[in-house]
C-alpha cells in the first residue's frame, strides 16, 4: 500500500528490503536469550528496544543484519535499508528504501501485527516523512488501507 501510494518503481528491492529488515534479530536471538530478559526491563522502564539492545549487547539488531547483508554481497541500497529502519536520521545517501521500510515498520506495528516493544517509536522520524513527503494524516490513512488489504486478503487464503 506504501509502495503504490508513493508510485516507487522498485517495488521488488522495497519488498527484499521489508523482508529482511529484521534478519537480525533472527540471528541474535539464537544467542541472547539470557540477555532478552535484561533488555525486556529496561524497555518496561521506557527504553526503545534498540537503546536497550545496544546497552546490553553492544550492538543492535540493525548492526547486525547489516553485517549479514554485507558479507552476503548484497546492494549497498539494502544494507543500509536494514541499517538504518529505526534511525532513518542517520541516512546520508538516497534514502528512500531505508525510510519506506523504516515508515512501514511503524505503521505495521501500529495496526498490531509484530511486536511493538519501541517503547516511544510509534510515530515515524520526521526526516522520514519529509523525505518521503507524506503528508499529515497520510500514514493513519495509509495503514488503514493496510488493515483493510490484509483482511482481504485473509479472506482470499481462508
Amino acid at each position: 500500500v506504501l509502495v503504490r501510494s508513493l508510485a516507487l518503481d522498485d517495488a521488488d528491492e522495497v519488498f527484499t528490503a521489508a523482508l529482511l529488515h529484521d534478519i537480525g534479530k533472527l540471528v541474535l536471538g539464537a544467542y541472547v536469550q539470557e540477555d532478552l530478559d535484561r533488555i525486556e526491563q529496561m524497555v518496561a522502564k521506557g527504553l526503545t528496544f534498540e537503546v536497550a539492545e545496544y546497552i546490553v549487547l553492544g550492538t543492535t539488531h540493525a548492526e547486525i543484519g547489516a553485517r549479514i547483508l554485507q558479507r552476503w554481497s548484497l546492494p549497498q541500497r539494502l544494507v543500509n535499508a536494514v541499517s538504518l529502519h529505526h534511525d532513518p536520521e542517520n541516512c546520508r545517501t538516497p534514502c528512500v528504501l531505508s525510510d519506506v521500510v523504516h515508515v512501514a515498520d511503524i505503521m505495521v506495528r501500529a495496526i498490531g501485527y509484530g511486536t511493538s516493544r519501541n517503547g516511544n517509536a510509534s510515530e515515524p522520524a520526521f526526516d522520514a516523512v519529509e523525505r518521503l513527503e507524506l503528508a499529515t494524516g497520510r500514514i493513519q490513512e495509509l495503514a488503514a488501507q493496510t488493515l483493510q488489504e490484509v483482511g482481504r486478503l485473509s479472506e482470499m487464503v481462508n
